[in-house]
């Protein structure tokens, strides 16, 4: 595959001058080592090393004697990536050593097993790492591949009314199929389907399973597909138990895996005030939407007529465009059901309003009023709809 340029290139670019152990994270198949592989090959006047610990001969060096590893593998290099560090258990500890007892190499890692990295790493490297998190292609970084004419035009605030059929088009693309880059470069789109099939199987039927020690995979495939229901919804523990016939602790830890493993993302209720909002019940969305479309065994068009779920991918493909799950987004509800999709903390901490309509139509001003009610100010408020006009924008908008 061909290297796509992502929107992360440039922070990378920015971060490897830094003394600092630069720690790239994301779900499998995102993009993470292909995107260093290809940073570090435009450095030309550094010594530079990868290696991948899928290894398991490597991985024993690493872990048995650090200073004969950096004497092997690392001396007289500026540079050296590990990949797939997840496979170094505690690797956090020897990282620590090596950056204090050999400070002039650039270190950086990626890993795919949050948990692991984020548990059982990273509180080794406080004031030691700087983290990247590289996800499958959000909706504007998919146009910038798909239509880097338009996309342009988009970022220097054009007028794009008269392309907005073609704009549609692509958005629907990406909703269907998703961003991993292996699915957005591929332009068959039954072999998308087969791509998005063995990413699915690799990451839920493969690594999930020997992380939680599952024997089968019946129970969990539901609640799998219990989630893709629920989708933009409040999380419905109690009928979860019932489809899986796990227990309510048992459903939260597996939630809270996918979470961690950047598969899903969940979105906390946006409050200050416990009697008048919502204030524990979180919604959970899919980072992926092709993954979740295979999951529901739909990849219908979203412009079809046929699909009863348009809103609720409407609302994923928003959540990632604001830029979750790196950035923190939540939902606001108060107790008289008012409901705002999406609140992101803008300058100040001022709550900037997101509102998903697939059709024009912008939120109502009972919805504003009633959380002016509570929290006497915003800064902007945006309707996102497929269908923009004089009271929307088209998703495609957001950046």
């Amino acid at each position: 595959m061909n290297y796509i340029p992502r929107f992360s290139e440039n922070d990378l670019k920015k971060l490897i001058p830094q003394k600092e152990i630069i720690a790239v994270l994301g779900p499998r198949q995102a993009g993470k080592t292909t995107l260093v592989q290809h940073v570090l090959s435009t450095i030309s006047d550094k010594e530079i090393a990868m290696y991948t610990f899928d290894k398991p001969s490597l991985v024993k060096e690493f872990k048995q004697d650090p200073d004969i590893f950096y004497e092997r593998y690392m001396r007289g290099r500026d540079i050296v990536f590990f990949d797939e560090i997840q496979y170094v258990k505690k690797s956090g500890a020897i990282l620590k050593y090596l950056y204090d007892t050999y400070p002039d190499i650039k270190i950086i890692v990626s890993g795919s097993s949050a948990p692991d990295i984020a548990i059982q790493s990273l509180k080794y490297l406080v004031g030691r790492v700087l983290i990247l998190e590289v996800m499958p292609f959000s909706l504007p970084e998919f146009i910038s591949y798909k239509k880097p004419d338009l996309f342009r035009m988009i970022s220097e605030k054009k007028d794009v009314d008269i392309f907005h059929k073609e704009l549609q088009t692509v958005t629907d693309e990406y909703m269907i199929y998703g961003g991993y880059p292996k699915v957005v470069s591929e332009v068959d789109f039954k072999q998308k389907e087969y791509i998005i099939e063995n990413i699915y199987n690799t990451l839920f039927l493969r690594e999930i399973k020997d992380l939680l020690g599952l024997v089968e995979n019946d129970n969990f495939l539901e609640l799998l597909k219990g989630i893709a229901l629920i989708q933009g919804s409040e999380v419905q523990y109690k009928k979860l138990t019932e489809i899986t016939g796990y227990s309510f602790v048992t459903i939260k830890k597996y939630i809270t895996l996918l979470e961690r493993m950047y598969l899903c993302i969940n979105v906390s209720p946006f409050f200050k005030n416990k009697l008048k909002e919502i204030s524990k019940s979180p919604k959970i969305y899919f980072l992926d939407t092709g993954i979740r479309n295979f999951i529901l065994n739909d990849f219908r068009s979203l412009t079809s007529g046929t699909r009863s779920d348009i809103g609720s991918v409407l609302e994923q493909v928003t959540l990632r465009s604001l830029g979750a799950p790196t950035k923190k987004v939540y939902y606001w509800r108060d107790k008289s059901q008012h409901e705002i999709d999406f609140i992101s903390t803008g300058i100040a901490l001022v709550p900037d309003i997101y509102e998903c309509k697939w059709q024009d139509q912008h939120i109502s001003k009972e919805t504003i009023n009633a959380f002016l009610y509570i929290h006497k100010e915003y800064g902007t408020v945006s309707t996102v709809s497929f269908v923009p006009g004089k009271n929307s924008i088209g998703i495609w908008q957001l950046q």
